[in-house]
């Protein structure tokens, strides 16, 4: 008897939503699941890797033992895209759709007055689903990025390898007149026109961006804080 696959939303930021669709992408680390864990996360200890079902994980500390589920699933399972995104305008009903602002913002123009959503609904060009609506939000038939799970282990946040940094889907600094890879620079997320005096815009390896990106998606502090992670590796199927 075959078992279903099973999907499962998982919200993304634009940037990574980018690297998704360019391919760059094919790691993603979360902490869903390891809140009591991570109370305290140096006191505990990953002890054996999941059982039979592939589901449990053993974690220990002193005479506690904890088993925690990974709410992402196992390997063949799928997980559907959740990213910020509005209804589209167009002069022919046949053509509406979504808009992702991830890639389109630039089309975010009102050209057409009446479109149905894939649920039937009518909407017209002066309804309030014409704005950014919250990747939370989204709707499974809205949702334009399929992953299936290649495998799922569990770490500390701070022991991610150069390699692994490199397919969470971190950018590279890229000097316009020398092209990329020209100097092994690494997208520093936390620099923005008020850091300039505190922040260098690049980084010189992935780990190190990498730490910047967590931080901008997770808080000041929150690297430090070395959590233990879902480490989510997948491909993408469309």
């Amino acid at each position: 008897m075959e078992t279903a696959i099973k999907e499962r939303p998982i919200l993304f930021s634009g940037a990574m939503v980018r690297a998704l669709l360019a391919g760059t992408k094919t790691q993603t680390r979360r902490t869903t699941g390891l809140d009591f864990i991570n109370e305290n996360p140096s006191c505990w200890q990953r002890q054996w890797v999941p059982a039979k079902d592939g589901k449990h994980w053993l974690f220990t500390c002193g005479d506690d033992r904890v088993q925690v589920r990974c709410p992402y699933g196992v390997e063949g399972d799928r997980l559907w895209v959740k990213e910020t995104h509005q209804m589209g305008f167009s002069t022919h009903v046949s053509d509406c759709g979504y808009l992702y602002r991830a890639t389109d913002v630039d089309k975010r123009t009102h050209h057409g007055v009446y479109c149905y959503e894939k649920d039937g609904k009518y909407y017209d060009h002066y309804d309030k689903q014409f704005v950014w609506r919250p990747s939370i939000f989204m709707k499974r038939v809205a949702s334009r990025i399929l992953l299936e799970l290649v495998s799922v282990r569990v770490e500390r946040l701070q022991d991610i390898s150069e390699a692994d940094a490199v397919a969470e889907g971190v950018e590279e600094h890229i000097i316009p007149a020398l092209g990329p890879g020209t100097w092994g620079m690494w997208k520093n997320y936390l620099w923005s026109e008020k850091t300039v005096d505190k922040q260098a815009k690049a980084k010189c390896s992935a780990k190190e961006a990498y730490e910047t990106l967590w931080e901008s998606i997770n808080g000041p502090g929150s690297w430090q804080a070395n959590p233990w992670v879902w480490v989510i590796s997948f491909q993408v199927v469309k």
